[in-house]
């Protein structure tokens, strides 16, 4: 029926109008997804893009977690998300998970449950510089033993002075101290006994213009002279190391919480890797916002369409749906406390990429997937499973103390980057999961060469 007071031509002219409109977003979408699937092999891409849309009210997608842990979870402690029958538990640490650096790796015969140290537990300084052995831990000065990180010590200027005895786990020390990096430890002591596992003369460490005593203004000992502008840790620079700003962790824990060289301390209410979830019966302003008080993270962090404060009641989106395991910190966000962040920030706050080696696309990866539109939090609607261990960055055989935790399927994805790819990857997970190598070895004679 024609509406009373429209003429014929007019209502011809506005569905002349429609058609040529959704022509023109047709042609649109086709070029769109023709630009987009440019480079791609296969036809994959193009039937992504043609797929239809899930239509889901993203506010009403998964349960929450009501339970809360009795203190604050810091750096030196780690909270634990793992799947069972689709129930999601939340875990608390309760014992400190200490990290004491030492002079040589743990062996059959040794507590499997107690890490190796050779520091005092008092001082934090090496047992006695005579003794052989090398990791890339072991310490000339005073051990950080919550992440096995390495400062100035022996009373020099600028050595580590830690919190008082009995101060809470996560206290920041008095002084930070100026790093020792790896590859700057002592090749003699004060009286010029030769040590086997550093490089450095004693003078050029703890000399009167040593690294660990010299001032900014001052010129440094010529046999420390390559430890300048090469702080090798997260969030320092300068000249001497003696400038700080931010730290990486993954998403900058959404501006939720406090990063920690790669540990997420997350805000009261908020938890997971990144602090993207919230608790259950908490408005989505609960907390402080870490954004607000820095600004630079803006830049960096991405909130996940399933986390989002602000969603349509109903939210479009296209499959694949993956659900990103929170694991405990120890199997990867500690490990970016001394390694394998893949990008950082210079003094300035602003981001850079760190790294180009290939075991920083463990972080890399596991960062994209957390922030990913095609994330989500309701295990029942995923399609794949990511299981983020960084195998690389720890140790290759990790990966077998988490065989008994997660289930087993096609569904569940592993990433492993190092050179010998899957290989070492146990036979239960490497025949029912989908296994991602970029690196891997390609002859028909897999022997390793080393």
């Amino acid at each position: 029926m024609q509406p009373v007071g429209v003429p014929h031509h007019d209502l011809r002219l506005a569905s002349n109008a429609s058609r040529a409109a959704i022509s023109e977003a047709a042609v649109a979408n086709e070029r769109r997804m023709k630009n987009h699937c440019l480079v791609v092999t296969g036809d994959w891409c193009q039937r992504f893009e043609a797929q239809e849309t899930s239509v889901k009210d993203l506010r009403h997608r998964h349960p929450s977690h009501t339970s809360r842990c009795p203190e604050a979870l810091t750096a030196v402690t780690a909270t634990a998300i793992m799947l069972e029958v689709a129930t999601m538990i939340l875990a608390c640490a309760s014992v400190q998970q200490k990290r004491p650096c030492t002079n040589r790796y743990r062996g059959p015969d040794d507590d499997q449950s107690m890490p190796i140290s050779h520091i005092d537990p008092i001082t934090k300084e090496d047992l006695d510089w005579m003794v052989e052995g090398w990791t890339a831990s072991r310490c000339g000065g005073h051990c950080d033993d919550d992440v096995a990180s390495c400062y100035c010590g022996r009373d020099s200027k600028y050595r580590r002075i830690p919190a008082p005895p009995g101060s809470p786990p996560g206290t920041p020390p008095i002084q930070t101290g100026r790093h020792l990096p790896t590859h700057a430890q002592p090749s003699e002591d004060e009286w010029g006994q030769s040590t086997d596992w550093g490089k450095f003369p004693f003078d050029a460490l703890y000399g009167p213009k040593g690294w660990c005593n010299v001032d900014v203004d001052e010129k440094l000992h010529p046999a420390a002279k390559d430890l300048e502008h090469h702080c090798g840790l997260d969030g320092l620079g300068g000249r001497l190391c003696e400038l700080s700003g931010e730290t990486y962790c993954p998403n900058q824990c959404t501006g939720h919480g406090e990063c920690q060289r790669g540990f997420c301390k997350c805000d009261e209410g908020w938890y997971g890797t990144d602090c993207s979830r919230l608790r259950a019966g908490l408005p989505r302003d609960s907390g402080k916002s870490s954004k607000h008080e820095r600004p630079w993270i803006d830049t960096v962090v991405q909130v996940a369409q399933a986390a989002a404060a602000d969603e349509a009641p109903k939210a479009m989106r296209k499959r694949p749906f993956i659900y990103v395991y929170d694991l405990p910190s120890q199997y990867n966000s500690r490990m970016l406390q001394t390694a394998c962040s893949w990008r950082g920030f210079n003094t300035y706050n602003e981001s850079f990429t760190a790294h180009s080696h290939g075991y920083s696309i463990e972080s890399a990866l596991h960062e994209m997937l957390l922030a990913s539109p095609h994330r989500t939090f309701d295990p029942e609607e995923a399609d794949f499973f990511y299981v983020p261990i960084y195998l690389t960055c720890y140790d290759y055989n990790r990966v077998m103390h988490m065989a008994n935790m997660m289930a087993e399927g096609r569904d569940h994805i592993w990433l492993t980057a190092h050179d010998e790819g899957a290989c070492y990857t146990p036979t239960e997970i490497y025949n029912t999961s989908i296994m991602f190598t970029h690196w891997g070895r390609l002859e028909m004679n897999h022997t390793s060469s080393a």
